[in-house]
């Protein structure tokens, strides 16, 4: 791949505003405070019924149960595809993030969740933001290995803002629901994109080394 020094590069930057966050958070807690406070005073004044539903539901698809069903049906269609590599992409990813990394920086930083009232239950430490992650490493893995297969630039577009979309709503409802400040959705998507990045050129020389000895589609 004539870009893998790029993706690497990239991948790396991000994991280190990542931490740099961080540290920030953990040793220097009030400079992050305006910043959350603002968007957070914005994202409350915009509470109704219709639109808490509304980001109940999108916040509901990244909760445990629901997405590890959705990744099980999307792993053994991509088996029943013979999209080996598609497979392993998408669980690796999904088990690095989301089952290893995200739990462990959570007990690493152990920033509570912001004070005040929570439309929704959680138990668990605030940063980097679990649903923030999980949203983009699945997304984003499924950007790359569906842009792939699309055979035209507009094609490859109107994928990009559904699922940026997607990753952008669930952030979004993470912080109007009081669950996370909004530097824990950064973070959140920091450590994914950064993993899905560097992985992504490994992925993408296996898939071509399986295509061309006629292995998988």
């Amino acid at each position: 791949m004539k870009n893998k020094l790029y993706y690497r590069f990239t991948a790396s930057v991000l994991l280190l505003v990542l931490m740099f966050l961080g540290y920030t958070i953990k040793f220097y807690p009030d400079t992050v405070k305006p910043f959350d406070s603002a968007i957070q005073n914005w994202a409350f004044s915009l509470r109704s019924d219709s639109m808490t539903s509304f980001l109940k539901f999108f916040t509901g698809i990244i909760n445990p149960i629901s997405i590890i069903i959705i990744m099980i049906v999307l792993i053994l269609l991509f088996i029943w595809r013979k999209w080996y590599s598609e497979a392993v992409f998408l669980a690796g990813n999904f088990i690095l993030v989301s089952g290893i990394l995200n739990p462990i920086l959570k007990y690493v930083y152990n920033r509570s969740r912001p004070d005040g009232v929570h439309l929704v239950h959680e138990t668990t430490l605030s940063f980097p933001s679990g649903h923030a992650a999980t949203s983009m490493v699945v997304f984003l893995s499924l950007f790359f290995i569906f842009s792939a297969r699309l055979k035209t630039r507009s094609l490859k577009t109107i994928l990009a803002i559904i699922l940026g979309l997607m990753i952008l709503i669930v952030g979004f409802s993470r912080i109007y629901l009081g669950v996370h400040y909004p530097t824990d959705i950064i973070g959140g998507y920091l450590l994914a994109s950064g993993c899905v990045l560097y992985a992504y050129p490994y992925y993408d020389a296996w898939r071509f080394q399986l295509r061309f000895k006629g292995e998988q589609k």
